[in-house]
């Protein structure tokens, strides 16, 4: 039984790789598939994907935090809720607000790495 689900699940794998192939091919060989965007349109989507998974991370990092009281999973959710937060503040909200320049807010991402980093110690 325990073979059955193994090679239904590698089964499921190898479909998903071939759909996934399948659709990069399309989108290599139509022109009429690609899409350009602007530049910093792009750079605000991609900022926006970034914090809410820093978030996302964090907020799990905190939930098991709370249920087991550990340093790791504190540090852990110190430096994504910074990195987070410094995504926020320095890169959407500006693009938000219309700003055309967008400050990288360099300074709390390194110090949302050093917690992460500082995390196994």
């Amino acid at each position: 039984m325990r073979h059955d689900r193994f090679e239904s699940f590698l089964w499921g794998q190898v479909l998903l790789i071939a759909l996934l192939a399948a659709g990069l091919g399309l989108f290599v060989s139509y022109q009429s598939l690609r899409t350009s965007y602007d530049l910093p349109g792009l750079r605000l989507v991609l900022a926006t994907v970034f914090m809410l998974a820093g978030g996302l991370v964090a907020v799990l990092a905190g939930t098991r935090f709370s249920a087991e009281g550990r340093r790791f999973d504190f540090l852990l959710t110190a430096g994504f809720a910074v990195i987070s937060l410094s995504w926020f503040v320095f890169t959407v909200a500006p693009g938000i607000a219309g700003d055309s320049e967008l400050s990288s807010g360099t300074a709390g991402r390194a110090l949302g790495w050093v917690f992460i980093a500082a995390a196994p110690f």
